[in-house]
């Protein structure tokens, strides 16, 4: 879920993609895909990035203060369904992985050359944040969180599935991304035309496996992942991905788009347990989070396509930035919180009363505003860095 559109569908020329490398590939998907009309602009897309990360973040937010502030709260417990963004950002991922390798099928070199794109833009960004985070886990106790213990610092740099806490906590995602882009390289080794017939039988497999599931909840592993439900969400964002190519994604957004959001303010209120990665029942996180997020990246797109409506361009600017936020925020909230204590010479936060409400305003909007700028300097400074250093690599070969 971590990349860019091309720029024919983003109509952003300022930022260079990073799973399009090849300039003659970015013509007109029409000329691709039975003579459907071209997509002219997706920026919903990149806006729900951006609503997905906010989302993850709001969700950590939330509990930090909820643990933190023994006193009255600002942040209201629908936040609780933050993790709603994970979902979204599946849905995403499985809608670009499609647009963006159209008429790249058939052939184990555009294969082997997606799995070193896909290698290339998780891995290396992930690595800078990570050895920051092992800084920041080798401050005697107490200085900066409590949140890491023991640590396999092997299988966390590799991405490995492990039933300890990774060194980075939302590596978890990452497994799930890098399960999908192994099968997808493989579906791309065949036929584009056999592609949906593909997708079909994995959705077949993860049914019927859905036992298996079950048995492995216990301990992760990379069985586990591999029959984990919320591996249809990337093939739901995929199929949806095949329509969108086709001059699909056109009617019913605005209806969508409300449900999803609707459906989710729902599951927050119907479901009787927190709405996080540890949720054993990933069947029912499918129903409740997955299906609304599939519902809100099509209503988003078929605003976009019948020109209805696009999403503000600060939410675009955010989802550019999603992955180094996504990457980043955790730490940033872990060492934040350790400089907002020191400053008001705190652990836990006791009383109640509106002074304690300021106080947690500005705690939280500081701490917010700390993770938008560390991730887009992020963005800037490295991110961008390395897609420049990664096409150069690409183009070399």
């Amino acid at each position: 879920c971590f990349v860019s559109l091309p720029e024919h569908l983003l109509g952003k020329t300022g930022c260079q993609p990073y799973v399009e490398d090849n300039k003659q590939d970015r013509g007109d998907i029409h000329k691709m895909a039975c003579g459907a009309p071209p997509v002219e602009k997706l920026e919903n897309v990149q806006a729900l990035r951006g609503v997905a990360v906010l989302l993850v973040v709001f969700y950590h937010l939330h509990g930090l203060e909820e643990f933190y502030v023994a006193g009255p709260h600002l942040l209201p417990d629908l936040c609780r369904i933050g993790g709603c963004g994970v979902d979204l950002f599946f849905v995403i991922s499985g809608l670009v992985m499609v647009v963006s390798t159209q008429g790249r099928f058939g052939s184990w070199q555009e294969a082997r050359r997606f799995f070193v794109r896909r290698a290339l833009r998780i891995y290396p960004l992930f690595w800078v944040f990570s050895l920051a985070t092992m800084g920041v886990y080798l401050l005697p106790a107490g200085q900066a969180s409590n949140v890491w213990g023991e640590v396999n610092l092997l299988a966390s740099v590799a991405l490995w599935p492990q039933e300890i806490t990774p060194l980075l906590i939302v590596s978890w995602t990452l497994w799930h991304e890098l399960y999908f882009y192994g099968v997808f390289g493989v579906l791309l080794s065949g036929r584009e035309q056999a592609l949906r017939r593909g997708l079909v039988l994995w959705v077949v497999a993860l049914v019927m496996a859905g036992g298996l599931y079950w048995w492995w909840q216990q301990a992760v592993s990379p069985l586990r992942i591999a029959t984990d439900p919320m591996t249809l969400e990337f093939i739901a964002g995929c199929l949806m991905g095949q329509v969108l190519i086709r001059g699909g994604c056109r009617k019913w957004g605005a209806l969508s788009l409300v449900a999803g959001f609707v459906l989710w303010g729902l599951a927050w209120w119907f479901y009787p347990v927190d709405l996080d990665a540890t949720v054993p029942d990933r069947w029912l996180r499918l129903a409740f989070l997955g299906i609304p997020a599939m519902l809100v990246l099509y209503g988003g797109v078929a605003l976009e396509r019948g020109r209805r409506w696009r999403m503000p361009r600060w939410l675009v600017r955010i989802g550019y930035a999603s992955y180094s936020i996504y990457l980043s925020h955790m730490l940033v909230l872990a060492v934040g919180r350790r400089m907002w204590f020191a400053v008001i010479d705190g652990g836990h936060i006791q009383g109640a009363g509106w002074l304690d409400l300021v106080d947690n305003g500005v705690a939280l909007t500081g701490l917010l505003a700390l993770v938008l700028a560390v991730g887009g300097l992020s963005y800037r400074l490295i991110e961008q860095w390395l897609a420049a250093a990664t096409r150069r690599l690409l183009s070399s070969r």
